[in-house]
């Protein structure tokens, strides 16, 4: 589904344009590749020996991301990763590791960087125009069917789909809690499977303190029938901020006009495949700019890194009943 999403965003770029795709399996391979006019692979040394290909983006399971990264690093492709990075830290090190080695850029897809409430917040709080920040929650109240975690092998498994509702479905959210609050000190997580049969959580919590001294939350399900939302909030000295879905649901900042825009239906709460692809877009033409004009994507391997760090506490602190200290 994500690489099918991938091709799409692609496809209307500009100045960008799909040559190849790879999969295990050569009939999924071709049916993209046909779809889409470009060259279809089962072989991953095949597929990474296309002269004319510059950028790979990676849209298997999570767990398999490393692998996959590295090698493609390794034959000089600029990386860009869906979330997460990786589902074990020193995997995420690894593909940081290559790309620095063989002078590729890394980006994690982390697309709603580009929502504009998202650039708007992220413009006021770096001009101290909302003050001391104190308090920075998010919340993913999605839902996802017992048929969505059986669909495929992989989901819903620690090897490879690395964690539930926080790694896979939440991860965007925190990383826009970690893009505007800054690093994290300490977190007390709670996490448990409560409606699906599956080996990860389907509902996590946690209690975050963020190294400028600000407290949080964050909450993530997909047994929240039928799917609700993603939301962030941010409290501070001069205002708060509430972006659900993507929008912005409250804006009040002393002496400033307030702020509210209209809902939008185009997210993930019900079903993966509700996801639009603009942001992934407004993401690839960021990372193309970045190749063009030899600068930095927006978002790197190491912000990847740095989230995935997060849910990983979160699980430790679960799993032991303790604080966890980053």
């Amino acid at each position: 589904m994500i690489g099918k999403l991938h091709a799409q965003a692609i496809s209307q770029i500009e100045n960008a344009k799909l040559v190849a795709v790879y999969n295990r399996n050569y009939e999924s391979a071709c049916k993209l590749g046909e779809s889409f006019n470009c060259e279809a692979f089962s072989d991953i040394e095949g597929f990474l020996n296309c002269n004319d290909m510059d950028i790979v983006t990676i849209c298997t399971p999570s767990g398999t991301h490393g692998k996959i990264a590295v090698e493609a690093a390794n034959a000089g492709k600029h990386l860009l990763v869906e979330k997460p990075i990786e589902v074990k830290l020193d995997k995420a090190e690894e593909i940081i590791s290559a790309c620095s080695k063989n002078n590729v850029l890394c980006s994690v897809i982390s697309q709603h960087r580009f929502d504009d409430s998202i650039m708007l917040l992220k413009k006021v709080v770096d001009e101290g125009r909302l003050g001391r920040i104190y308090f920075g929650s998010c919340y993913t109240k999605w839902y996802r069917t017992e048929d969505y975690y059986k669909s495929s092998g992989w989901r819903g498994t620690w090897k490879y789909d690395g964690g539930g509702a926080l790694m896979n479905q939440s991860i965007h959210y925190i990383d826009l809690l970690l893009y505007i609050m800054g690093d994290v000190k300490e977190v007390y997580g709670n996490c448990a499977a409560l409606l699906h049969d599956i080996e990860v959580e389907d509902t996590g919590t946690a209690v975050v303190k963020f190294k400028n001294g600000a407290l949080g939350m964050i909450e993530g399900t997909t047994a929240a029938y039928p799917g609700f939302y993603t939301k962030l909030e941010i409290h501070a000295e001069n205002g708060s901020v509430i972006i659900e879905n993507d929008r912005i649901k409250h804006w009040n900042i002393k002496g400033e006009e307030d702020i509210s825009e209209a809902a939008t239906n185009e997210t993930g709460a019900s079903a993966p495949d509700g996801i639009s692809s603009r942001s992934h877009m407004k993401q690839f033409e960021n990372f193309i700019e970045a190749l063009e004009n030899g600068t930095k994507p927006l978002i790197s391997g190491e912000d990847g890194r740095r989230t995935v760090e997060l849910i990983l506490a979160i699980y430790e602190s679960s799993k032991k009943s303790v604080p966890v200290f980053l």
